[in-house]
């Protein structure tokens, strides 16, 4: 199982540095990608995209007015933006490695939805992560890839 984004599992989380294209724009992480995804305006966004670091593209994310469907919104988002992550063919193998471990991204700052905290709480981030990788080996198994 894997518990932590740190170490080897470091390309996990939304903070590891993978451009991406999500939207018609061009993100330096996942963060920027999810936190930009909340936004209404396209200074917004750009706002986001500037940061330089994907801490910074949080705290911004915080600052906006979110719309009012983002509750449903949100995994979805998640979702497509891990799916543009994992088309670099470094990260998708890497994710690939992971085959059989289930993924849990435990943390210490007592975050439930997308994490567990001292093994509680929904983990959508590693749900999301097993099953782009699930989508992967389907996508090779089609493709030959």
């Amino acid at each position: 199982m894997i518990l932590k984004f740190t170490g080897e599992w470091t390309f996990l989380s939304n903070f590891y540095p993978s451009t991406l294209h999500y939207k018609g724009h061009i993100f330096r992480t996942a963060e920027h990608a999810y936190q930009a995804s909340k936004c209404s305006t396209q200074s917004e966004i750009e706002v986001i995209k500037s940061a330089l670091t994907p801490v910074e593209a949080k705290k911004l994310g915080k600052s906006v007015i979110l719309p009012p469907e983002w509750e449903t919104l949100k995994v979805h988002n998640m979702r497509e933006i891990l799916r543009a992550k994992f088309q670099n063919p470094f990260l998708r193998d890497r994710l690939k490695e992971t085959r059989g471990q289930e993924i849990r991204n435990e943390n210490s700052f007592h975050e439930k939805f997308w994490g567990t905290s001292k093994g509680e709480g929904k983990n959508m981030l590693g749900v999301l992560l097993m099953e782009i990788r699930e989508e992967i080996f389907e996508e090779d198994r089609l493709f030959g890839g």
